[in-house]
């Protein structure tokens, strides 16, 4: 598959689950009466998105796993290597909001 079409698949996956993540949390809120834009919103945003998705992938891909996996051949573990791309994104994208919402880390209220 190309560049472009992953991009493109991928893209429209991310935005899809977006609003499907903020309609749920409209209907059945975590936490009931909160505007969506309330304070702390930002800072929440920049935590998660910047800190926690980004750096810690450069972290734990680039200076954790890489260089295991130069010593050690775990490819029989990719057990996702051969779903299709549809389900591969969707399998991150639920293990990852999983995973901040179980985050024992504290947000601003």
């Amino acid at each position: 598959m190309n560049q472009e079409k992953l991009l493109t698949i991928t893209t429209t996956i991310l935005v899809g689950w977006i609003i499907f993540i903020i309609a749920w949390e409209r209907i059945a809120p975590y936490r009931k009466g909160l505007p969506f834009f309330r304070e702390g919103f930002w800072i929440d945003l920049v935590w998660y998105t910047i800190i926690q998705s980004f750096f810690l992938k450069i972290l734990i891909f680039d200076y954790i796993i890489a260089p295991i996996q130069h010593s050690l051949d775990w490819t029989s573990l990719q057990f996702v290597k051969n779903w299709p791309v549809f389900g591969q994104v969707m399998f991150f994208l639920v293990t990852h909001d999983l995973y901040i919402y179980l985050s024992p880390l504290p947000t601003l209220q």
